[in-house]
């Protein structure tokens, strides 16, 4: 396999793309998903997704998180809703 870096780069994704993962089910295999059953599993078990506006904190910008005691990588929210990760 060729070094990651020497790949083309795409255009935004599409929902037909597929990406490489891990089957933890099936003796760690390496496997293909195609992007839009990520988005469907993600978007419809509540496992991995948190719903904004209903449980993310609000914070103005990265400084205001952090004085809030968000640690490094925490998700919040702006007051428009736009979602960060606390650097």
């Amino acid at each position: 396999m060729a070094k990651i870096s020497t790949y083309p780069k795409p255009t935004p994704p599409q929902l037909t793309d597929y990406v490489i993962g891990t089957d933890i089910s099936d003796l760690l295999m390496t496997k293909n998903f195609i992007l839009s059953d990520i988005i469907t599993l993600a978007t419809t078990t509540g496992q991995f997704v948190t719903k904004v506006g209903t449980t993310l904190p609000t914070y103005s910008d990265n400084a205001d998180a952090v004085a809030g005691g968000l640690a490094v990588n925490s998700i919040y929210k702006t007051a428009t809703g736009e979602v960060r990760i606390v650097v």
